[in-house]
């Protein structure tokens, strides 16, 4: 059974960052994919603005009022455009598209580093099991949820730890064993007679 790992934190807090530290740990242990809410959100976005290319190319400017997104930041626009399909489709439309893309995804692990609301979760545990989810909440100094419209993730249905990122090796320190336990139920489940 496949196996999901969801990172919750605000902004720059450092899910990007566990899901590369995940990438670096899981190697060539087990075929691991990584997905976002937000990739729907910004390629209907650029589909909107005229924009080709990856749903992520602006990563870097994402705070950076830009022309190409009529003077909003990317990450302004994305969000004016997650909140005009929630009133179009309903609230959790972001959601129902991801899990909707994950019916094709053949991997032992599925690592989403967005997690940004109760619902979401809701979404992808239906999907994947509670026994198969594990939340991280990552905690760093100076970081809120102050003007976003996301939030931690507290569940009791699904194995969850709160993890620091204070430096990177101190970060990486407290994603591998939670990664490695997911790993070992990857190689139980590998290793269970059909």
């Amino acid at each position: 059974m496949q196996q999901l790992v969801m990172f919750n934190g605000p902004p720059r807090a450092g899910k990007d960052t566990a899901g590369e530290i995940c990438r670096s740990l899981i190697g060539d242990m087990a075929h691991a994919d990584f997905v976002k809410f937000t990739t729907s959100i910004k390629n209907a976005a650029h589909q909107e603005l005229g924009l080709a290319g990856d749903a992520h190319a602006f990563e870097d400017l994402k705070d950076t009022p830009l022309s190409e997104f009529r003077g909003m930041s990317p990450r302004e626009f994305y969000i004016d455009k997650s909140e005009r399909l929630r009133a179009e489709h309903g609230y959790d439309i972001v959601a129902r598209l991801l899990v909707r893309s994950l019916e094709t995804v053949d991997a032992d692990i599925v690592v989403n580093t967005d997690l940004g609301m109760d619902y979401e979760a809701d979404h992808l545990i239906r999907h994947f099991g509670a026994e198969n989810t594990t939340l991280v909440r990552i905690h760093r100094d100076g970081h809120t949820f102050d003007d976003d419209c996301r939030e931690f993730v507290y569940r009791d249905d699904v194995d969850s730890f709160d993890v620091s990122n204070t430096s990177f090796e101190d970060f990486e320190r407290c994603v591998d064993p939670i990664l490695d336990t997911v790993l070992q139920r990857v190689r139980a489940h590998q290793v269970q007679p059909a």
